[in-house]
């Protein structure tokens, strides 16, 4: 139960899809958390909406069955939906290290799925009174002071910070919110692993 929540509030949750995954890859390495009860634990004892998946496709070398069950798992979840970007393929000159000369490096990387999430929660703000919000990136700062200014609380979830998993998020974006973060550490997830 979330003590951020009150009885009878309407919530709908966003989650960046992505930074959920490294944050439970750094948090509870090697478990797989059940969604539905992972959303329905973060809303309580509100009146929980929907929760939206915001993801973008692997790129081509990676696993392209897997993400298509993950979509269809997560879309036959009650009140659940997937929001889908795109992956595209960049390249750059990148200076090596070991001699100074320059290579041309592939790399991929999301694009649309910020933006879609935060359509989703500036369109949907008649829906709900607590938006919870599971994202790391700072460029959500303004994002969480407008819908402060439209009268609706909203909330930050986040894993707890992991260095050496990488897993980083913006103490900024916890500060621009209205309630006390929801942080999704071991013990939070205890009773929504599989």
């Amino acid at each position: 139960m979330s003590s951020q929540i009150m009885d009878n509030e309407r919530v709908v949750v966003f989650i960046d899809a992505q930074h959920l995954r490294m944050g439970l890859n750094a948090t509870v390495p090697g478990k797989h958390v059940d969604y539905a009860k992972l959303v329905r634990k973060m809303s309580s004892p509100g009146i929980l909406g929907r929760s939206w998946f915001y993801n973008a496709p692997p790129p081509p070398y990676m696993n392209q069955q897997g993400y298509a069950n993950w979509v269809k798992a997560v879309k036959n979840l009650p009140f659940c939906e997937v929001a889908e970007g795109k992956i595209k393929r960049r390249q750059r000159h990148v200076k090596l290290v070991k001699d100074g000369s320059l290579e041309e490096a592939t790399y991929y990387e999301q694009k649309g799925v910020d933006v879609k999430l935060a359509i989703d929660v500036i369109s949907q703000r008649d829906t709900y009174d607590v938006a919870i919000l599971f994202a790391g990136d700072q460029d959500f700062v303004g994002l969480a002071k407008l819908i402060r200014q439209f009268n609706r609380h909203i909330i930050n979830s986040h894993c707890p910070m992991n260095k050496q998993a990488s897993y980083y998020y913006s103490k900024d974006l916890v500060d621009a919110c209205d309630r006390p973060p929801i942080v999704l550490d071991e013990a939070y997830l205890a009773d929504c692993l599989l």
